[in-house]
């Protein structure tokens, strides 16, 4: 399970040596569940034009924004890992950088965060639309090594 650990490095390139790697060490008919943020979201395409300076600094981003791609891209970049893709998608429809804030301001109010959770919650019907390439915040895949 590689759980948006990719999103941290620096370029596709070293996405690439890091799948050749999960890819090298997983052994034959092995199982790899893989995330990536998304790069179809408009949120996540703005975030990495903007400047880590003002991200960080507004708290949007606590770490160095790294390598993001499109889902087709995602499931070519794990094909030439040599990896069998069986499923990908999108995931996490609800918006992330508002629901991180409003959880800080509800840290202390126990009934109201459950409120908040069952609110977000409710953005995951995005998932059925034909949209969800661009409403979800991470692409994710589940791939298997050849047996």
């Amino acid at each position: 399970m590689s759980n948006s650990t990719f999103d941290h490095f620096p370029s596709l390139d070293d996405v690439r040596a890091g799948l050749s790697e999960l890819r090298r060490v997983l052994a034959l008919g092995g199982a790899l569940v893989v995330t990536l943020d998304n790069g179809a979201n408009p949120v996540v395409a703005l975030r990495n034009r903007l400047p880590l300076g003002a991200l960080r600094r507004l708290r949007l981003v606590p770490h160095a924004v790294g390598a993001t791609c499109r889902p087709r891209r995602f499931r070519r970049l794990l094909v030439e890992a040599d990896f069998a893709v069986l499923e990908t998608r999108v995931a996490m429809h609800r918006p992330r950088h508002p629901a991180i804030a409003a959880e800080r301001l509800l840290q202390r109010r126990p009934g109201e965060h459950e409120c908040l959770l069952a609110a977000l919650g409710g953005f995951e019907a995005l998932e059925r639309l034909p949209t969800r390439s661009v409403t979800g915040y991470f692409v994710a895949a589940r791939c298997t090594s050849y047996a």
